[in-house]
């Protein structure tokens, strides 16, 4: 297994892995060929995609970026996808501290993200020590 950083002869494929598991339940997110490569490339501008590699294979990809809050400079994951044979593995375990290494190198001592509370990567993500902010909530409006 080995993590880099994405090359933009990535997109593609991670573009159809991005669609694949987004349009699986709890998601049923109804995302095109298009849409998702459009998506990728704009996240390939400027943010971080740290590519999961299995013997040349792209099994999944963290896609996170960086903001400055009140109390410094925060991570944020916008996008974390390891294809589903290859879950329970261990692999996203060492993306994601692939991901914070890299944060902590930047000095950045915070990180957050958002999730279906349905999903599997929910309860992945409390087990690995995130914790409910009990202060926000995500909402939606959708504007006719």
């Amino acid at each position: 297994m080995k993590i880099r950083k994405a090359k933009k002869t990535d997109l593609k494929k991670v573009s159809e892995t991005f669609l694949d598991e987004f349009g699986k339940k709890p998601y049923s997110e109804k995302w095109t060929r298009k849409s998702a490569l459009g998506r990728i490339k704009q996240y390939f501008q400027n943010s971080l995609i740290l590519i999961l590699e299995e013997q040349g294979e792209i099994i999944g990809f963290l896609i996170g970026s960086t903001y400055l809050g009140w109390n410094g400079w925060m991570g944020f994951i916008n996008e974390f996808v390891v294809s589903e044979r290859h879950q329970g593995k261990g692999h996203g375990k060492k993306l994601m501290s692939y991901f914070q290494k890299t944060l902590k190198k930047k000095k950045i001592t915070q990180i957050s993200l958002t999730s279906h509370i349905d999903s599997q990567a929910f309860k992945m993500y409390q087990k690995w020590g995130f914790k409910i902010d009990k202060e926000s909530v995500s909402m939606h409006k959708k504007l006719r």
